[in-house]
């Protein structure tokens, strides 16, 4: 299975997930291996590689100048095919390009041997975007309690009715949505969690990941937060969410 992490507006964690839950299913019995398809490299990053230093990432292998397992990174618990900033120019490079929108697609349909494929994809809607949309069975959709978040959402539905009119994808849906840097203490978001209880019925997580500084600071340790603060709510979190996406995803 392909599950894309998606959100049209930045800052929500989506990088985070990516890497935490993959880890965290990795620790579960899952042979996980992580795309980073957003120039910014976070995913790159975080994972404890320098982009700046990655010879064969996925911009290669969209551009058809390596294989994807030539740029396969073993990591300690998943392994990962990086990004580079160079890969904001990929657009440009795909344009004129045949079946333009289903060379990821192309590019990583012979990878084998991996229960799941997890791709942290950037917040624009982009060809790369269209790409990332196009290869995956379902999309995460991270996201605040606040009403940016909300439309972001109603976009992204747009984004993915598109997807599957033009006929890309045409099963393409939206398989979670994960609330993140969640507050009970806020009205706002008290208010925003009741209208997507009513409007996302079957894909709302039960697990809320908490707001939690600690998993802002493993970021700079460049750990899963399992290793950083292993006690901390965070851990904790996003333990219970990587148990409930196995077992709700029959993996």
């Amino acid at each position: 299975m392909i599950i894309a992490f998606a959100n049209q507006k930045g800052g929500v964690g989506k990088t985070t997930c990516t890497f935490n839950i993959g880890v965290g299913l990795a620790r579960l019995g899952l042979k996980v291996l992580l795309i980073d398809a957003d120039p910014q490299a976070s995913l790159t990053i975080i994972s404890g590689l320098l982009p700046n230093e990655q010879e064969n990432t996925i911009y290669e292998v969209l551009n058809d100048k390596c294989k994807p397992v030539k740029a396969i990174q073993h990591l300690k618990d998943v392994d990962l095919i990086p990004s580079h900033i160079r890969l904001a120019d990929i657009d440009l490079d795909l344009t004129n390009k045949m079946n333009r929108e289903q060379i990821l697609k192309k590019a990583i349909s012979n990878i084998k041997g991996y229960d799941l494929i997890l791709i942290d994809s950037s917040p624009s809607l982009s060809l790369l975007n269209v790409n990332v949309f196009t290869v995956a069975n379902k999309i995460y959709v991270p996201l605040e309690l606040d009403q940016l978040c909300v439309d972001a959402l109603e976009l992204l539905q747009q984004t993915i009715n598109k997807i599957k009119k033009a006929g890309l994808n045409k099963k393409l849906s939206i398989g979670k949505v994960i609330i993140t840097k969640h507050t009970e203490r806020l009205n706002l978001s008290k208010a925003v969690l009741d209208y997507l209880k009513k409007t996302c019925k079957g894909t709302l997580s039960k697990t809320r990941i908490r707001n939690n500084i600690a998993i802002r600071e493993s970021q700079t340790e460049f750990k899963p937060i399992y290793d950083y603060a292993k006690n901390s709510i965070g851990s904790i979190d996003y333990k219970a969410l990587c148990k409930e996406i196995k077992k709700e995803e029959k993996f």
